[in-house]
C-alpha cells in the first residue's frame, strides 16, 4: 500500500497561507466597521444639527413674536426686551432707524419722533445641540424690520377711521390721510364713485370692493377678497386673502356716566374724576333737552378758558345755520349727534373738539344701545383749520353733502360720501395723545406692516 506523506516544509507553508487570509480578511473588516462607524457618526451629526437647528429657528421666531408684544403692551425697555426668552431660548436686540444722530440705524429704542422703521433681531439656541462634532444648526438669527408709530411722542402717523363692522365711500370724496390708516375691524368696505384715498385701507375680516374710478393711494391689505373694476385702482401694495401684518389695537370702548341731574339751563358741574378718561376735563354743563346750535355756543363760553364736557342727554341736533366757536378742549356727549343745516365748527387758535356717543357696554365690541342715536350729517358742515374733531360712536357714522371734516372717525360703521372732503388730523381719544392703542402709557409703540424678515445664517 502507497501512503502520502506530508513533509514539514509543506505544513510550515500552508499553515502561513491561512494566517495571510485571516489578516486580510481582519484587515478588510477593520477597514468596513470604520466606515460604517464614520457614515454612523456622519448621520448622527447631520441629523442632530437638523434637530438643533429646527429648535433654534423656533427659537429665533419666539423671541421675534415675543418682542412684537412687550413693544405694542408697554413703553420701550432695552432691559425688558435684552431678557432671554427661557423656553425656548432666544436673545434680543433692537435698533431703529433713523437715528436723529447718525442718520443711520441706532441701537436701542426708539428715540425721537422721526423714527419710521425698528428692526429685531432675534437669535435662536437650541435645546439640544448638535452632535459629533457638528454645531452648524446650535444658533439660527432672524432679522425683521416693521414701520413704527410712537404713541406720546408727539405727532404720529394714527388711525385717520377706525370702523368696527364696516366702511362704505360713495359718490365723489376726498379722504386726505397720507400715511395713517383706514381700518375695518369686521366686515366689508367698499368705494364706488370717484372717490380717492390717500393712505392705507386695511380690513381684519372681509372684503374691498372698488369701483368705477375709486383709487387708493396708499396700501390695501384685505383679509378676503380684493375687487376691481372700471378704472379704480390700488398705487401702494395691493394684497389680498391675508390679514394686515401688523397688530389691530382693537375696538375702544369708552364710557361716559351722565350727571345725575340736568339743570334746566347750562350749570357748570365738576367733572367725573373717577372716570379715568375723562379725567382731563375740569368742568361739566348739562343742557335739558335737545342741544341747539345756540345752546352749544352757551354752553362752550361758559366753559371758555378750561377743558369742558357739555352734555347732551337727550342728543344734539343742529337744524339752523350759523357757526360753532370754541376757546377750549371741549367734549361734547350725546346719545345722538345730527347736522341738519349747514354750519361751521371755528376757533381762534388751535383747539380739540369731541363728539362722543358713549359705549354704555364695554365688552371690546362696538354696540349700539337702544337709547343711542346715529351720527349724521346731512348738511354741508365745514369743520375749520384750528378745529380737529374726533368723532367717537358705537352706531352708524354718516358724514355725507360736500361737508368738509377735519380729525378721526371711530365708529360702528362708517359712510362718507356726496363730494365731501376728509382730513386726518390727530386728536385721540380725551385724556390720551394718540389714537393708537388708546389711552396708554406714552412711549407705546405702534408696528405698522412688516417690511421684511430674514435668516442671517451665511
Amino acid at each position: 500500500m502507497l501512503r502520502n506523506r506530508v513533509t514539514p516544509a509543506a505544513v510550515a507553508s500552508e499553515r502561513g497561507s491561512s494566517l495571510l487570509a485571516v489578516v486580510g480578511l481582519m484587515a478588510v473588516a477593520a477597514i468596513a466597521t470604520l466606515a460604517i462607524a464614520g457614515s454612523t457618526m456622519n448621520s448622527l451629526g447631520v441629523s442632530s444639527a437638523a434637530r438643533a437647528g429646527v429648535q433654534a429657528q423656533a427659537a429665533a421666531e419666539a423671541g421675534i413674536d415675543d418682542t412684537l408684544f412687550k413693544l405694542t403692551t408697554a413703553p420701550c425697555d432695552t432691559v425688558t426686551l435684552g431678557t432671554a426668552v427661557p423656553t425656548p431660548v432666544a436673545t434680543v436686540t433692537i435698533s431703529y432707524w433713523p437715528s436723529a444722530i447718525t442718520g443711520d440705524w441706532g441701537n436701542g429704542c426708539p428715540v425721537g419722533d422721526a423714527v419710521t422703521q425698528i428692526k429685531i433681531v432675534s437669535t435662536g439656541y437650541a435645546i439640544q445641540n448638535g452632535q459629533a462634532g457638528n454645531a452648524s444648526g446650535n444658533t439660527r438669527t432672524i432679522e425683521a424690520i416693521y414701520a413704527l408709530n410712537m404713541t406720546g411722542s408727539g405727532t404720529t402717523d394714527g388711525i385717520a377711521i377706525y370702523a368696527d363692522s364696516g366702511f362704505s365711500v360713495v359718490d365723489s370724496v376726498a379722504i386726505h390721510a397720507n400715511t395713517s390708516s383706514i381700518i375695518v375691524r369686521n366686515g366689508d368696505a367698499s368705494c364706488v364713485g370717484s372717490g380717492a384715498n390717500v393712505g392705507n385701507v386695511l380690513l381684519y375680516d372681509g372684503d374691498l370692493r372698488l369701483g368705477e374710478s375709486c383709487a387708493v393711494y396708499g396700501n390695501a391689505w384685505v383679509s378676503g377678497k380684493l375687487t376691481m373694476s372700471g378704472t379704480a385702482a390700488v398705487h401702494g401694495t395691493a394684497k389680498d386673502k391675508s390679514k394686515p401684518e401688523f397688530v389691530d389695537p382693537g375696538w375702544y370702548d369708552l364710557k361716559y356716566k351722565y350727571s345725575k341731574t340736568n339743570g334746566a339751563k347750562p350749570k357748570k358741574e365738576k367733572s367725573q374724576k373717577d372716570q379715568a378718561a375723562w379725567a382731563y376735563f375740569e368742568n361739566v354743563v348739562p343742557i335739558e333737552g335737545t342741544c341747539t346750535l345756540a345752546a352749544l355756543q352757551l354752553a362752550a363760553n361758559d366753559l371758555a378758558g378750561a377743558p369742558g364736557i357739555i352734555e347732551c342727554a337727550d342728543g344734539v341736533d343742529v337744524s339752523s345755520n350759523g357757526t360753532l366757536t370754541i376757546s377750549s378742549d371741549i367734549a361734547i356727549v350725546a346719545d345722538s349727534f345730527q347736522f341738519r343745516e349747514t354750519a361751521r365748527i371755528d376757533a381762534a387758535a388751535k383747539q380739540k373738539l369731541w363728539l362722543v356717543t358713549s359705549d354704555k357696554s364695554p365688552n371690546d365690541k362696538a354696540k349700539c344701545n337702544g337709547h343711542a342715536g346715529n351720527f349724521s350729517v346731512i348738511e354741508s358742515v365745514k369743520v375749520n383749520q384750528n378745529v380737529d374733531v374726533m368723532v367717537y360712536t358705537p352706531c352708524n357714522v354718516n358724514i355725507s353733502t360736500s361737508s368738509q371734516w377735519r380729525g378721526q372717525i371711530w365708529g360702528g360703521t362708517v359712510q362718507l360720501g356726496n363730494s365731501g372732503v376728509y382730513t386726518y388730523a390727530e386728536v385721540g381719544f380725551p385724556g390720551a395723545t394718540s389714537v393708537s392703542g388708546g389711552a396708554t402709557a406714552s412711549g407705546i409703540s405702534t408696528l405698522g406692516v412688516r417690511h421684511s424678515i430674514r435668516d442671517l445664517n451665511g
